[in-house]
């Protein structure tokens, strides 16, 4: 996994945060042994920061506190991940995100992200991502408005009706390339670069849905 380097993370007024506060803060939505905060707790903590769970958003609140597992943060990632972002409160938190979410304005932050989403959908154990969760996730990136890649939906269908089951690390790795570098009317697509196959088969099928002829 790649840590989010503090270099990335919004900078804000120097800030005296209480330790103590964040140690509360947790104990708010965490389970009753105090090791973690899971389902339950993650509903009401997205309620309360008035977020979809499913949202970019806490994508890149999970990247930030370098959570292992979804929909669980544990003691540990919570207080050092809100030591980095500076928060230690509910309304710390909640005037921090707008921030958090600018930075899949930066390109370089939204591949360290995009790379940290297969590791947090990833099953454990599995090398590759059950096909659901991958349309899911793909659509959580590339569906946020300052991402907005044009060939989301068209892409989320291929993936719905072909034969792959998952998408392995090398597979996921190539669509941000080729949803950064390729245009929706695959005009400068090369058949002969690295693609995985299942990229080839999709630029086959939307050149068809094109009237393009076959490379």
């Amino acid at each position: 996994r790649e840590e989010p380097s503090s270099d990335y993370l919004p900078k804000r007024a120097r800030l005296t945060t209480d330790s103590q506060k964040r140690v509360a803060f947790f104990n708010d939505y965490s389970d009753l042994d105090g090791s973690k905060i899971s389902s339950v707790g993650m509903e009401r903590l997205c309620a309360d920061l008035r977020l979809h769970p499913s949202s970019a958003v806490m994508l890149i609140l999970a990247w930030v506190l370098e959570a292992k597992e979804m929909c669980v943060f544990t003691r540990s990632e919570w207080l050092s991940g809100l030591a980095k972002l500076q928060c230690d409160d509910l309304h710390s938190l909640r005037q921090c995100l707008p921030n958090l979410e600018g930075l899949l304005k930066q390109k370089s932050v939204l591949a360290k992200i995009y790379r940290y989403a297969f590791d947090f959908t990833c099953d454990p154990g599995q090398r590759s991502i059950e096909m659901d969760s991958a349309i899911e996730m793909l659509t959580i990136i590339f569906g946020h408005r300052y991402v907005s890649w044009p060939l989301l939906e068209s892409f989320a269908a291929f993936l719905k009706r072909c034969s792959y089951r998952g998408i392995n690390r090398d597979q996921w790795y190539n669509i941000l390339d080729f949803a950064d570098n390729i245009p929706a009317d695959m005009a400068s697509y090369d058949e002969s670069g690295a693609w995985p196959v299942l990229i080839d088969e999709f630029v086959a099928e939307r050149r068809t849905e094109l009237g393009l002829p076959p490379f």
